[in-house]
């Protein structure tokens, strides 16, 4: 039993290095990996089409308001359900600080933000 799971201790270490490599070298060629670090409440993030204001910065997730929205920029102020969903980083398309959202409204439908 030790020695088997000394065995899966090393196969998981090495399936992790792989894998580190690999984003690491990815973010090299300019993909950007999201994560919690560069986002606060207040902040805008980019799904598919539209813009959606983050209510809560997670581990794993973003916070933003919920449900079918039609509206190009979603916000807090202006959603129209109740809930919120959570929004995982792999699915973030784009960032813009509250401050550009709200100083520049032309700018929520300009392409997303791949880095800051």
């Amino acid at each position: 039993m030790v020695a088997e799971l000394g065995r899966r201790e090393e196969e998981i270490a090495e399936e992790l290095t792989y894998w580190r490599t690999l984003v690491a070298q990815a973010e090299a060629d300019g993909f950007k990996v999201w994560g919690k670090a560069d986002f606060t409440k207040g902040d805008f993030v980019r799904c598919g089409s539209r813009w959606y204001e983050v209510l809560r910065v997670n581990a794993k997730t973003l916070t933003v308001p919920g449900g079918p929205d039609i509206k190009p920029v979603v916000s807090d102020e202006n959603r129209a359900y109740s809930w919120n969903d959570r929004l995982p980083y792999d699915r973030v398309a784009g960032r813009m600080s509250a401050e550009e959202a709200r100083g520049n409204p032309a700018q929520r439908t300009a392409a997303p933000q791949t880095s800051d």
